[in-house]
């Protein structure tokens, strides 16, 4: 059997190999024969099966063998060794049986005898195939061999030096397929390469200019700052120099760029046709880092994060503050640099604090900082029962904001809302079920959100949670009772506050399932106003926008989205693969389809049509046996019954993608 699969229509689709012997060296060693996984126990053993594998058709003489795996012991003990190893080797299986030939003075792994990661990457990162590159990168899942050590030397000098050698092919072919994605004006693309090209090596600092430009050329001039920061530190820490001319000169035009309002495409020398948009310098600019668990047990961790989340919903209330979004300052845990968090965000001010709670009582602790000169504005410590938190974030916020707006002589701050509830217990389920719901968890909040509802019939936010949750379960399930009752969760929600942003969020979000664009659109709209600072009511709007055909504007306001939130929400990717989708940017969506940090059926269904209408028939035909793995019975009937686009050549354009990937009538 060869090592790489012949070519399809002029390239190369796969390198899966055949079902017999499968040997994968590029990370921790992993062998199968015949699809069933074997075990090899011998550390000396699994090495001497990656050296000959990679030198696959070399005799090696058994004295250089023993030299390099069994040098401490003596020329008897060392052959017999490795006799004994040849042995276990060939006895696990008839594909290593057939895969090792030995005389009495030498060993030769059979050149074609297994498929072998490591020469399948080496034959196609050799290629000027752009599918060829791709598919070698897919190969590569870490080091050469990862995690295992012999402790001898001969062996470990071979190691190091083949690791490097394969670190190298892995960093030239990511950065030819980063060429030519930034040549095609595929900037995410190029940038996501770029990415895993740095976590192979960050000392290439041509690289990091090229992803601080394309950072900019996205308009995500913080991002690049951040990025810089990064290089700058890697650059003094492991070679003890500065960053060069060019790279200082290319910083200086996006700083240029953002404070004078000049699109980030003009920082990008080839040129990408987005249009950026920078975050506004006119209100001052806070983040709210996620505080630190001091509970001593790490479940409660979602506890801590869930009281600096809602410390930065009862700032955005003050319409003369910037608020940076949740998973934005998330992304900065622990003992973090200000400066950093600066950087990454734009912000002047930073609050950084504390949670310990014991039995029933809690302890808050917390501080605003000044990022501009890293100086301490205002620090607090707060000692109450558990029944006070409310309180505690009342407090906070307000001196939180007179302390900000008395520095830059602002407007009178805006009052906070009402409490969201005054039962302990709801509040910690409602904060367990939004946990789990920003990782797609939604059928897991559900029941949570409803035990918060339950303690607490008066609870707005959790009723609304409670609507969109629901709604997503009527996604799995497709019972119109299910759909009833998350409009009657958002209809309570609405009743209960109807000057809460995330009460119409839920009723716009329920309103669409249901086919009532113009109502959701009203909802949508009325979010928007309540709390036009928060970057999920953007996204979910940017959904509605999409689902009415307005997808250049659904576009335009998921970017406008990302600049207040760096690090969105995994669900924003999902959004935005489906508008690329619907624009006919296949290859785009595909990467935003890919960053979704979940796999719910529908982005899977959706690769599946996406990869179809682009052409690329095997990864379509992979995704929709995944899709129907997960929704065994789907057709295109069942499934054109629930999909909701207004305009019929959206829905089309989705049985279509379906069809060709070969989804049944």
């Amino acid at each position: 059997m060869s090592n790489v699969k012949p070519p399809q229509n002029q390239h190369l689709r796969s390198v899966e190999g055949t079902a017999g012997l499968r040997i994968e060296l590029l990370g921790p060693i992993s062998i199968s024969d015949g699809g069933r996984p074997v075990a090899i126990a011998s550390r000396k053993a699994r090495a001497l099966v990656g050296y000959l594998a990679i030198r696959e058709g070399v005799e090696f003489a058994r004295t250089s063998l023993t030299g390099l795996l069994w040098s401490e012991r003596a020329d008897n003990q060392a052959r017999a060794s490795l006799r004994q190893t040849l042995s276990e080797l060939r006895g696990l299986s008839h594909g290593f049986a057939a895969s090792i030939a030995a005389t009495r003075g030498t060993v030769t792994w059979l050149p074609g005898s297994a498929w072998i990661d490591a020469k399948a990457f080496e034959t196609l990162a050799a290629s000027n195939d752009e599918d060829a590159l791709d598919q070698a990168t897919k190969l590569v899942r870490g080091d050469l061999m990862e995690g295992l050590a012999v402790g001898e030397m001969s062996f470990e000098d071979w190691m190091a030096s083949e690791r490097e050698r394969f670190r190298l092919l892995a960093c030239g072919t990511y950065a030819r397929l980063m060429t030519k994605a930034e040549q095609g004006g595929r900037l995410e693309e190029a940038l996501a390469l770029g990415v895993k090209l740095l976590a192979l090596d960050p000392l290439r600092e041509k690289v990091q200019r090229a992803v601080i430009r394309l950072y900019a050329a996205q308009g995500r001039h913080d991002a690049a700052l951040l990025q810089y920061d990064r290089s700058r530190r890697e650059l003094e820490q492991q070679l003890g120099v500065q960053p060069e001319p060019e790279t200082e000169q290319l910083v200086r035009s996006i700083k240029a760029a953002r404070h004078s309002g000049i699109a980030g495409k003009q920082a990008h020398a080839a040129g990408s046709g987005w249009d950026n948009r920078y975050v506004s310098l006119d209100r001052p600019s806070i983040a709210v880092l996620p505080f630190t668990n001091l509970s001593g047990n790490p479940d409660q961790r979602y506890f801590a994060d869930g009281i600096s989340e809602d410390i930065i919903t009862e700032l955005s209330r003050y319409r003369s503050l910037l608020v940076i979004a949740r998973n934005s300052c998330f992304q900065f845990r622990g003992d973090v640099d200000v400066a950093e968090v600066r950087a990454a965000l734009g912000v002047r001010y930073v609050v950084e604090g504390s949670v310990r709670k014991a039995g029933d009582r809690i302890r808050v602790s917390a501080q605003l900082i000044d990022s501009l000169d890293r100086c301490q504005v205002w620090a607090e410590r707060y000692d109450r029962g558990n029944q006070d938190i409310f309180a505690v974030q009342d407090e906070l916020a307000r001196a939180v904001v007179a302390t900000v707006e008395g520095r830059v002589a602002a407007r009178g701050a805006e009052q906070v809302r009402k409490k969201p509830t005054a039962d302990w217990a709801a509040y910690d389920f409602f904060l367990k079920g939004r946990e789990l719901s920003y990782s797609y968890q939604q059928l897991e909040a559900e029941s949570l959100f409803g035990r918060a509802t339950e303690l607490d019939p008066g609870y707005a936010q959790a009723h609304a949670w409670r609507a969109i949750a629901q709604g997503v379960a009527y996604l799995h399930d497709g019972q119109q009772a299910t759909l009833d009752a998350a409009l009657a969760s958002a209809r309570m929600a609405l009743a209960l506050d109807d000057n809460d942003a995330r009460c119409h969020y839920a009723m716009a979000y329920i309103a669409l399932r249901r086919g009532e664009y113009d109502l959701a659109g009203h909802h949508h709209d009325r979010a928007n106003t309540l709390n036009p600072s928060d970057p999920d009511i953007a996204a979910g709007r940017a959904n509605w926008l999409m689902h009415v055909g307005r997808l250049d504007e659904a576009l335009a306001t998921l970017d406008s989205a990302i600049e207040r939130d760096p690090f969105p929400a995994t669900w924003h990717w999902d959004v935005r693969g489906y508008v690329l989708f619907h624009l006919g940017r296949y290859a785009e969506a595909i990467n935003a389809f890919r960053s979704v940090r979940a796999e719910p059926f529908w982005v899977i269904g959706m690769l599946a049509a996406a990869y179809a209408h682009a052409g690329q028939a095997d990864d379509a035909r992979r995704e929709l046996d995944r899709y129907l793995s997960l929704r065994p019975g789907a057709t295109l009937g069942n499934v054109a019954d629930k999909i909701i686009y207004a305009p019929e050549a959206m829905r089309q354009r989705w049985l279509d993608g379906l069809r060709k990937a070969g989804l049944p009538e």
